[in-house]
């Protein structure tokens, strides 16, 4: 549950590893193959794949003489951060070269090809930093503190531990497997910061919408690649709070996480509250299938004051969850200029949507792999290993610039066109294989469009590693 880059790199410096919550579930929990997708944690470490088992993924050729862009003045405005305003003459430029440079008819970059992008190197590192002492602070902070508690002032720590457990096991025990919390207002108070502005800036991130996704439906968000910190989707579509409504009307995004993290006291509120769901089936079925426990007791609530009822109040539809299919497994093949997925044996989630009915949206981040190298060596094996199998989650080691924060790359989250599907209650294995295998396509399909606009500095194509 939580809890909310791009350009040539500078050489890294310190190495820095930090705990991650983040690897793909059991099989027992989905499948094995709906993987752990979470905004703010890492993945695990695992041993680099054998290159040589490596498949390039098809090719599908794309033919367009010419492309043309849908730039919207309204969503290019929405994503200056405020007090920035640029020259007239250099916004037609920017707006033809964008034109001239979409990869696939119709689609609406933001902000457009050449738009300039604020130059704020200690505000923007600041904020990349907050991002990730926001996580730190309450997986590691809290717990310490309660240990000190518990030592120097017993009665007041016990008090306090016992009235949240009371709370936790009395009032709000199924709340992680009930579908969440939905956004909370504070949820909404967290992704309008403007302070993320300066935090998209620092990568001189971009959103691609290739296709509407309507509301009258619920979606799978499959993101690709995993990497170590999955700012992408955080910095181009959930804390994008002034571009995602105007993009996708009617839709709300949240993320999903492995169920660990909804066992640590004050992350597991924060995560909740910004929507997150656990990432094993039955939680995903309950998400998409029917209402957040907030949105049911709105709808109870407004049953005998309809003419008071909120928008979305007991929303069944336009719901998109983000699942990140490699998950742990994928991390370890991260290397910079490349994209290897480990997806062809991942089919969870293709049963997930026919379970479900919701359709299967692909989406890349171009870039994700380039933040940072990761840190190999036999010592972090073995503690990734360890953590893995007592507590169901690896330690990742890595390094960036001065440790923690990321290289500055450009990060490009292209979302896809959805794939509908029928609901089928109890999908067979070769209706789960096709699925699978035309997701696949499509997947393809939408890396060959877009690769040579935002992925130029790539080693080799996009693979599938198992």
């Amino acid at each position: 549950m939580a809890a909310p880059p791009p350009p040539p790199p500078p050489s890294s410096s310190s190495s820095s590893s930090s705990s991650a919550t983040l690897s793909s579930p059991s099989d027992s929990d989905c499948d094995s193959s709906v993987s752990a997708a979470t905004l703010p944690m890492p993945p695990p470490m695992m041993p680099l794949l054998d290159e040589r088992r490596l498949s390039s993924s098809s090719s599908v050729a794309s033919s367009s003489s010419s492309t043309t862009a849908i730039v919207d003045a309204d969503l290019a405005a929405a994503a200056e951060p405020d007090g920035f305003v640029a020259d007239a003459t250099q916004k037609e430029d920017d707006e033809a070269e964008s034109v001239s440079n979409t990869p696939a008819a119709g689609c609406t970059i933001v902000p457009p090809l050449g738009h300039p992008h604020p130059e704020d190197p200690i505000l923007q590192s600041s904020v990349v930093l907050f991002w990730w002492s926001v996580s730190i602070t309450l997986i590691v902070v809290f717990p310490i503190l309660a240990i000190i508690g518990l030592i120097w002032a017993p009665a007041t720590t016990l008090t306090l531990l016992g009235t949240y457990c009371a709370w936790l096991l009395l009032v709000d025990a199924r709340s992680a497997q009930e579908r969440g919390w939905g956004i909370t207002p504070f949820g909404h108070w967290f992704y309008n910061l403007p302070i993320w502005n300066h935090f998209r800036n620092y990568f001189k991130a971009r959103v691609v919408k290739t296709a509407e996704l309507p509301p009258d439906q619920n979606y799978i968000m499959c993101g690709h690649p995993h990497g170590v910190y999955l700012l992408g989707v955080f910095a181009n579509i959930t804390s994008n709070a002034k571009v995602i409504p105007k993009l996708f009307p009617g839709i709300e995004f949240t993320g999903s996480t492995l169920p660990v993290n909804f066992n640590i006291p004050i992350w597991r509120e924060f995560i909740l509250s910004i929507g997150m769901v656990p990432v094993d089936r039955k939680s995903l079925e309950s998400h998409l299938g029917g209402h957040t426990r907030r949105e049911s007791r709105s709808k109870t609530h407004d049953s005998d004051n309809s003419h008071h009822k909120p928008h979305h109040a007991s929303r069944r539809t336009g719901k998109a969850v983000f699942i990140f299919i490699g998950g742990a497994e994928e991390y370890a093949l991260m290397a910079r200029g490349t994209l290897d997925l480990v997806v062809k044996k991942r089919k969870g989630f293709a049963r997930l949507a026919l379970t479900t009915g919701a359709a299967l949206v692909p989406v890349i981040t171009f870039g994700e792999n380039d933040l940072y190298e990761r840190v190999d060596t036999p010592f972090v094996r073995k503690v990734s290993a360890f953590t893995l199998k007592v507590a169901k989650f690896a330690f990742p080691a890595f390094k960036g610039r001065f440790g923690l924060l990321p290289h500055r790359v450009e990060l490009v989250t292209v979302v896809g066109a959805p794939l509908k599907v029928g609901k089928v209650e109890k999908p067979t294995e070769e209706q789960v294989e096709e699925l699978h295998n035309q997701y696949l396509k499509e997947l393809t399909k939408l890396y060959d469009a877009h690769k040579d606009t935002f992925f130029k500095n790539r080693v080799r194509d996009m693979q599938f590693a198992a």
